[in-house]
């Protein structure tokens, strides 16, 4: 029974998210680490589109792209997500629809729709 319990505790750090109190005026923009994961299948070499780029399908949403980033300081992330909101409400014809992002650990995920043949890196 032990060993049941810490593979159940191993599997949730795995999709541990990091949630702060400010965080919660942006939840309509947050995704679960796990949908991105399963969306990308695990991040998987085959999804990979560029050096910290991943394509992956969500149910809802269609064909999305997923930018890992490295993040370090809270008051940069507080700016980041900030900014992440507002660019979320930006429409022009030569801008990739960003959708929102997901923060674990000292990684941050941007997620925007899927261009066939273009480059978000």
């Amino acid at each position: 029974m032990e060993v049941l319990g810490g593979f159940c505790l191993c599997r949730r750090k795995k999709y541990k998210e990091v949630i702060e109190p400010w965080e919660k005026p942006y939840d309509p923009f947050r995704f679960s680490y796990k949908s991105l994961y399963k969306a990308t299948r695990g991040f998987n070499n085959e999804c990979r589109v560029g050096e910290v780029l991943y394509k992956g399908t969500l149910p809802n949403v269609g064909d999305i792209a997923v930018k890992r980033l490295s993040h370090d300081a809270e008051q940069d992330m507080r700016q980041f997500v900030a900014e992440v909101a507002s660019m979320g409400s930006l429409h022009h014809k030569n801008l990739v629809p960003l959708l929102g992002y997901c923060r674990r650990k000292d990684e941050v995920l941007l997620v925007s729709k899927y261009m066939e043949g273009g480059s978000v890196d």
